[in-house]
């Protein structure tokens, strides 16, 4: 009897597991494409300053229209994604899905946390 409950616990502890283990190659892949910021905040404060903002990943590189960051080669490991260009730009991702990210990074000693989603808010 333990040893089917101690079966059936590694079983399911397993496949949890296996469920659960995104790879870096898999949040490439959902990190591909265009992403809109929804919104954002500037130490901790609700700001429109970023409004308008996007970030495309393509093939490691990452473009953005904010003027202090532009575009660059990006790397990822685990939480922190890392983009290199005419300065190096520290993100962590809060949260990754297909239609969400979140971004936080310090910038200029601003903390920021950006909210990004696949459609814009503003008509192209």
């Amino acid at each position: 009897m333990h040893s089917i409950n101690f079966k059936l616990f590694f079983l399911f502890s397993l496949c949890a597991f296996l469920a659960c283990n995104e790879t870096i190659d898999d949040r490439h892949k959902i990190l591909d494409g265009t992403w809109y910021l929804q919104k954002a905040k500037a130490n901790g404060m609700e700001t429109d300053r970023l409004d308008g903002t996007k970030y495309v990943f393509e093939q490691n590189n990452l473009k953005t229209n904010l003027p202090q960051i532009g575009e660059g080669h990006y790397t990822l490991d685990k939480d922190k994604l890392s983009q290199k260009g005419e300065q190096t730009i520290q993100y962590k991702i809060s949260e990754l899905s297909e239609k969400r990210l979140i971004l936080l990074m310090t910038l200029r000693d601003i903390d920021f946390l950006m909210e990004f989603g696949r459609d814009s808010l503003i008509t192209e």
